[in-house]
């Protein structure tokens, strides 16, 4: 049994290190093998990330990730790093931007858009707090293609500096249940006051808030 372990081990170490990553669409500078516990984000929340990993493999990664913080804290890295494992446990995996979905969205090519979003077991959305050349009719592009992956129970890896709250105000009350429904919720930073949480919309989408615990499932 430790042979086989270890044998896993080493064969997951060599998968992240050596597959090429960019075909994938991540960017070059996070292709690299790194280690978790290298990642910026705090430790509470590197801890809370690896539990959420360990459960999404016995689930075959039917839940999604929202990982938000300040500019800085890890989030792109947790979010490719989760590719990364997903590769590893033989899924598929793609990753785009935010700007990416919206133009593909209004291209010619938008009669593929479902198609597009369903072409991975795990798709990574990054920045998708940053400005469009769509102005604010990108918002519903967003929240069709979360509905479109969580129909077929498809996860998604969103990243943005917005917390909870802040992005069902932007993104709309559908966009933010979802997140609720679906998603785990992860902060790369740690409060002041009471460690690692995350808050949620409630089902009203109201200004209340409801706030979980580091690593609740």
């Amino acid at each position: 049994n430790f042979r086989c372990r270890l044998g896993f081990g080493f064969l997951r170490y060599f998968c992240m290190n050596k597959i090429q990553l960019t075909g994938i669409g991540i960017p070059r500078k996070f292709t690299g093998h790194f280690l978790l516990k290298n990642c910026p984000c705090s430790k509470r929340c590197r801890s809370a990330f690896d539990r959420f990993l360990k459960q999404s493999t016995k689930e075959s990664f039917s839940r999604g990730l929202y990982v938000y913080g300040k500019k800085g804290t890890g989030k792109t890295c947790l979010g490719t790093f989760m590719l990364k494992w997903v590769i590893c446990a033989g899924k598929s995996a793609q990753y785009m931007t935010h700007d990416y979905l919206v133009d593909f969205a209004f291209s010619e090519r938008r009669t593929d858009f479902e198609k597009e979003l369903l072409a991975a077991d795990v798709t990574m959305i990054d920045n998708i707090d940053r400005p469009s050349v769509k102005g604010e009719g990108y918002y519903p592009v967003l929240q069709r293609g979360m509905q479109i992956r969580a129909d077929a129970g498809l996860a998604t890896v969103l990243v943005c500096d917005m917390t909870v709250n802040e992005f069902a105000d932007r993104f709309g009350e559908s966009a933010g249940n979802l997140l609720k429904r679906f998603y785990f919720c992860l902060c790369t930073e740690a409060s002041s006051q009471t460690g690692f949480e995350y808050q949620d919309t409630t089902e009203s989408g109201s200004s209340d808030k409801t706030e979980r615990r580091e690593g609740e499932l």
